[in-house]
């Protein structure tokens, strides 16, 4: 008789009809028709088996649970006899323990009568199709077939209750916006080094790329110190796409890998303030009411305009021409992938800020003002995306001219 589940074992707490005992099994099987205990429980067995008296009148006062064996023994096999009048037991089991924590008296077989078996029971909860297939699609940017009816997605004779390429259709789409998602997944970004040079559009991308950095006199090669150890470096790939899907240009990026620097020999501090979103959505509600032109301004290469303080030793990106193969790139500026990246770039642009006049203020330390002569100029930082509003188009130009010049 099932009681219920103990404390601090992974087993079933059960009642043993027979001898009045209570113990621990691991591996029973339920007969959820059978209820010895019920006041109109009448079983079709001989006349010899009886039904023990109600549990709280039998219930012995003490129970000890037998502690398991040394070794454990083999689960006992049931064969259970068609013919329960065979059967030298004085009730019937109605679970069947086969686990090392059994009652102290040997388990006995199963006998039941076939017809107080309950078959196994289905489910009727109703079947659908999984919610989450609705965020997926495939780019079948051609499909026109109907989408099938559910019964037809669970009877699928794939094996599959719910294709992807039959959870979204394109046929109503119009042709720029079919050939619009078609190049979107056409085109590949690699993923490494090996890749990148199969194709010679991304090999343009990275020469591009090691100008720029040379240009802007990132590095110097010269022989690691002794007690240096260089950090590493790898290319980002990233595709930029026209409005209509066209290919803009490829881009590669020469990141360093940061994770590697030490904290407090490579880099210090690391925090570089944003621009918040309720200050954004201020300054935007802001120009509105007052007719202020907006201007959006995006810096190139932004943290490559960092000055680092720090000694910072990287090694040369992959096939660089030039040095020697043991020397290694002291980073003069600060690059992507860096911890202080973001920081150094925001002193830097907040330091020429400072000396166009612009005054940070305490709500924000994102947000630079300047007024001159009734001429009220707003700045908004968020890393290297910048937003300008202004009541005069002359102090904007002004303004970009002194970002050209910097930057």
């Amino acid at each position: 008789m099932f009681l219920g589940y103990p404390f601090g074992v992974k087993a079933y707490k059960l009642l043993d009809l027979q001898s009045d005992q209570i113990f621990l099994s691991r591996d029973v099987h339920f007969h959820e028709s059978i209820f010895p205990f019920h006041p109109h429980f009448s079983p079709s067995v001989s006349p010899s088996h009886s039904i023990p008296p109600p549990f709280h009148s039998s219930l012995p006062h003490s129970i000890s649970i037998p502690p398991p064996p040394s070794s454990p023994p083999l689960l006992p096999s049931i064969n259970p006899s068609p013919d329960i009048s065979n059967s030298q037991s004085s009730s019937p089991h109605f679970l069947a323990p086969s686990s090392p924590l059994s009652t102290p008296s040997p388990p006995q077989p199963l006998h039941s009568p076939p017809s107080l078996v309950s078959p196994s029971r289905r489910t009727t909860r109703t079947r659908c199709a999984p919610e989450y297939l609705q965020d997926y699609h495939c780019h079948q940017t051609t499909l026109t077939a109907p989408i099938p009816s559910l019964d037809q997605l669970l009877c699928s004779p794939s094996g599959t209750a719910s294709p992807l390429h039959n959870t979204i259709s394109y046929q109503h789409f119009s042709p720029t916006y079919k050939a619009f998602s078609t190049t979107i997944s056409t085109h590949i970004e690699p993923k490494t080094y090996k890749q990148a040079l199969k194709e010679p559009g991304w090999c343009q991308a990275m020469d591009t790329e090691l100008a720029a950095l040379e240009v802007n006199q990132t590095w110097q090669l010269t022989d690691l110190p002794p007690g240096k150890v260089p950090i590493d470096c790898k290319y980002v790939y990233k595709i930029k796409y026209h409005s209509d899907g066209s290919v803009e240009r490829l881009k590669a990026r020469l990141v360093a890998r940061g994770f590697t620097q030490l904290e407090g020999v490579d880099y210090q501090e690391t925090f570089s303030p944003v621009a918040k979103l309720v200050t954004v959505r201020c300054l935007l509600a802001t120009a509105t009411v007052k007719g202020w032109h907006l201007h959006q301004f995006d810096v190139n290469n932004a943290f490559l305009h960092g000055d680092l303080h720090e000694d910072i030793y990287m090694n040369k990106p992959p096939s660089y021409p030039k040095g020697s193969p043991t020397q290694v790139c002291k980073l003069l500026k600060s690059l992507y992938g860096l911890k202080q990246a973001s920081r150094q770039w925001y002193s830097k642009f907040s330091n020429v800020l400072f000396a166009a006049g612009f005054s940070q203020s305490k709500a924000d330390y994102s947000l630079f003002t300047r007024d001159i002569n009734g001429t009220f100029v707003v700045i908004l930082v968020y890393v290297d995306d910048i937003l300008v509003a202004s009541s005069d188009i002359t102090a904007v130009q002004e303004l970009k001219s002194i970002f050209h010049r910097h930057f």
